[in-house]
């Protein structure tokens, strides 16, 4: 039997019912039986290391961070809860191997993807045993698994998509053309070695909280960027290149209609983005998990104080309630203002008017423009502190924190002059009940306080602080869940005043606390993500029916970028006015005569951070996620509805692709 017999014959095997059964029952027996060995392993610490922190150390630093995290997934679930989900991403891993491998077997590939692996493990197995080339075999094995379960999703997807529909058909089709061309094959590759590669590239000498928080924005951010360039490349090249080569003939002689061919070209599209995002999120996903199991800043190993404490360090403490968190926001309230000032203060300005152009027509437009100028002065007056001076600020919203004894975090951003962050000044912060707490802080960079944690005293024991902190929590805030600071700038206490007068500019001033876990939040950013892709997908689509690859390429690119920093351009405009101190800039009253309307447009896409909310650890509750879902797929809809009615009116027969 030669070489070519013994494939077939393989071949046959591996696609058999009797053997899909059989080694179904196998993989998920092996794959069970491996993490049960990792689940021990993980619970039990070695004899080395309890011989070098001491056993009850461990043990006693592991409990902590128990309750840290169970804190962290709301206090009112409880350390119990929390020791039966402790190994989630060991959970995760189980599930999507056994999901993976699963798939794999009844694709027929079993026995072709055991050989692919077993080559890669030979011929990656020399690179791992020396330090210096094990990066290189971490990065190749990666690399294989990326693509392997790509390949199989792929495969799984042709499957789904074999309906005799027209639009299944076209969508299948798109499929496979994504694989045939070289524009999309290059960012599916880089795609690959993105997320496979990223991890090498973290300094493990940088604090555990900052690692994690550089992957999640670098592995979620980076894979979305290279997917939107492959939409917006791959979908036009797709519908201009069939015109341009007269394939589409081929398929408009046949009972496709115009609309089922442009929604069978989107649902190709986002079949293919649905694939590639699944893979490199379970990529970012675990290599989170695997991070967060890594020693953190002050640890001998992970989860064990190199000091032999029981309370979780500093950079483990902020790990897991300022990164790896859903945490919810209330920033803090306006400046209560009298109605009857207002009022006055719009009459007086209407007077002044009057007296300087007694011509000036009143209308009610001016007054609410007066009325809102006056209202913004106020605000900025009591957001702005003079040297020595102090103010108090108020939260709402925070009946959860007091009802859980949940910690909480009181983030800030001091603001003077032009921002030097080589300037240190100091600000004390006074919250009623507890000690005053001084704070040299640079100015422009967000910082945050831990309340009431940074106001204990030190060395309490962890039974000791979450009395202390229950305690203190009900007396900060108040039955309607109010919560009260008092910001000085400066330290009356040692008589120290800073150079210039400090403000909060709006945003900078929020308090934050623990809502839910950052799992759920990952999952829920994903979505958000996968239907900006598809918003992307439709708006090339859009672009190929009428115009050239080039331009069409232009059109979608900028689009594409307008949208992703309009957030970005509505705080600049805020700033970027034509009355200056100088005179009259023209340019720039240009440039908002344009800017203006862009940002105003993608105004609902601006508040979609998916990626930022996910690296700081902030809520994307379910009810956002499902509106932003809801809008993405309207907007999609919306320009889908266009480009059928466009590309309905071409002549194909007639097109030149000049």
């Amino acid at each position: 039997m030669n070489l070519w017999a013994l494939i077939a014959r393989l071949d046959r095997l591996q696609k058999a019912r009797t053997f899909k059964i059989v080694a179904s029952v196998v993989v998920v027996a092996l794959i069970v039986s491996a993490g049960a060995v990792l689940a021990a392993f993980y619970y039990a610490p070695s004899t080395a290391e309890a011989t070098r922190a001491g056993f009850e150390s461990a043990a006693a630093a592991q409990e902590s961070l128990r309750t840290l995290r169970a804190e962290a997934r709301g206090h009112h679930e409880g350390a119990s809860l929390f020791r039966a989900g402790a190994g989630s991403v060991l959970v995760f891993g189980i599930v999507t191997a056994c999901a993976v491998a699963l798939l794999i077997v009844w694709l027929g590939l079993a026995l072709t993807y055991l050989g692919i692996g077993a080559a890669a493990l030979i011929v990656a197995g020399p690179f791992a045993l020396f330090e210096s080339t094990r990066p290189f075999a971490l990065l190749l094995l990666g690399a294989l698994t990326l693509s392997a379960a790509f390949t199989a999703l792929l495969r799984a997807l042709h499957g789904v998509l074999s309906a005799g529909s027209p639009i299944a058909a076209v969508a299948k089709n798109t499929l496979s053309e994504a694989v045939r061309l070289r524009i999309s094959v290059v960012f599916i590759v880089m795609l690959v070695f993105l997320v496979s590669s990223l991890p090498m590239l973290l300094d493990d000498n940088q604090p555990l909280r900052y690692r994690v928080q550089l992957f999640l924005t670098y592995g979620a951010g980076g894979a979305f960027w290279v997917l939107a360039f492959l939409t917006v490349f791959f979908s036009i090249a797709s519908v201009a290149f069939e015109q341009r080569d007269r394939i589409i003939w081929q398929t408009m002689t046949k009972p496709v209609s115009h609309l089922q061919y442009v929604l069978g070209k989107w649902l190709g599209v986002v079949a293919l983005n649905g694939a590639l995002l699944l893979v490199s999120a379970m990529g970012v996903f675990l290599f989170t998990e695997h991070l967060r199991n890594q020693p953190a800043m002050g640890e001998a190993i992970a989860y064990v104080n190199a000091d032999g404490t029981r309370a979780p360090t500093s950079d483990r403490r902020l790990l897991e309630r300022q990164v790896l968190v859903a945490r919810s926001g209330s920033r803090a309230l306006p400046p209560v203002i009298d109605p009857d000032a207002v009022e006055r203060a719009v009459e007086d300005e209407v007077q002044r008017l009057l007296r300087s152009d007694s011509t000036l027509i009143i209308t009610r437009e001016l007054r609410e423009f007066l009325r809102s100028e006056f209202i913004a002065a106020q605000t900025i007056q009591y957001r702005t502190l003079d040297r020595g001076e102090g103010q108090v600020f108020v939260f709402d919203g925070l009946r959860p924190v007091a009802r859980a004894n949940l910690p909480f975090t009181l983030r800030f951003r001091v603001s003077s002059g032009s921002d030097n962050p080589s300037n240190l000044y100091r600000m004390l912060f006074y919250i009623p009940g507890l000690e005053p707490l001084a704070q040299d802080v640079p100015l422009g960079v967000p910082q945050t306080i831990d309340v009431p944690d940074d106001f204990l005293p030190r060395g309490l024991t962890l039974e000791q602080r979450q009395q202390a902190r229950a305690e203190i929590l009900q007396g900060i805030i108040d039955e309607d869940g109010r919560f009260a600071v008092q910001i000085f700038n400066g330290d009356p206490r040692t008589g120290h005043v800073n150079m210039l007068a400090t403000t909060f500019e709006p945003g900078a001033l929020e308090v934050l606390y623990v809502a839910g876990g950052y799992e759920s939040n990952f999952l829920r950013v994903m979505l958000i993500m996968w239907a900006k892709l598809a918003f992307f997908a439709a708006v090339a689509i859009l672009t190929a029916t009428f115009l050239n690859f080039p331009v069409a390429c232009l059109v979608a690119l900028s689009v594409l970028f307008i949208a992703e920093t309009s957030g970005y351009l509505q705080e600049a405009l805020h700033a970027y006015t034509p009355d200056t101190t100088v005179g009259y800039d023209y340019v720039a009253a240009v440039s908002r005569v344009v800017a203006v309307p862009v940002a105003y447009l993608f105004q609902w896409y601006g508040d979609l951070r998916a990626a930022t909310n996910l690296a700081d650890g902030r809520l994307v509750a379910w009810p956002q996620a499902f509106r932003a879902v809801a809008t993405l797929v309207l907007a999609s809809a919306g320009v889908l509805l266009v480009a059928w009615r466009v590309f309905a009116r071409r002549e194909l027969a007639m097109y030149s692709g000049r």
